[in-house]
């Protein structure tokens, strides 16, 4: 009993010692959320996203060096100011697509080089434009896009859209799979 006490508080005070917060400098601009973050190469990005009231959405993007605690404003994202999209890294490229604009909800994908800055537009997704799906980039280079919520062709709002999708990076082409065989999910965990 007194072993299992020893290890119990000593891992108490490890945790508690190792988990402690360091400030580091502050985003470029305005604050946002539902912004859309990636990791290449050690150096984090962030594009596109709302402020923190909702009433203006961006195409801004930054680098964040952790390296020098520095930040760095990028080229502006040319697919258009949107929120609610999602994005990951692959191969060092980054990847952004769907969300909602102004006026609409998003199909559209695009890929980030960091070496030049750029942004080039791949193949739209045949599907339902949509903010929150899941996002997930697996490690042969398959896009895996699905769930939200959106309008249908009709501009109804569907609530919780339930179609998955493969996007090929080395194909450039998008192939539908079977749907979620439950409700549809907006804004659904992923892994």
């Amino acid at each position: 009993m007194k072993k299992i006490l020893f290890i119990s508080i000593f891992l108490s005070i490890n945790l508690v010692a190792f988990s402690q917060w360091t400030k580091k400098s502050n985003t470029p601009g305005t604050a946002k959320n539902h912004n859309v973050t990636f990791t290449i190469d050690g150096i984090g990005y962030a594009f596109t996203g709302f402020n923190t009231n909702g009433r203006f959405i961006y195409n801004s993007g930054s680098k964040y060096n952790p390296d020098t605690d520095t930040w760095t404003t990028l080229n502006v994202f040319p697919g258009g100011a949107r929120g609610f999209a999602q994005g990951a890294s692959y191969n060092g490229k980054g990847y952004l697509g769907f969300g909602v604009s102004p006026t609409s909800y998003l199909n559209d994908l695009w890929e980030y080089d960091p070496v030049t800055d750029s942004w080039k537009e791949l193949a739209k997704c045949p599907c339902l434009g949509r903010r929150h799906p899941v996002f997930s980039i697996t490690s042969n280079g398959k896009i895996y896009v699905g769930l939200g919520d959106g309008t249908n062709q009709q501009g109804t709002f569907v609530p919780g859209i339930d179609d998955w999708w493969e996007y090929d990076i080395s194909t450039d082409k998008w192939t539908q799979r079977t749907t979620l065989p439950a409700a549809g999910r907006h804004h659904p965990y992923f892994f």
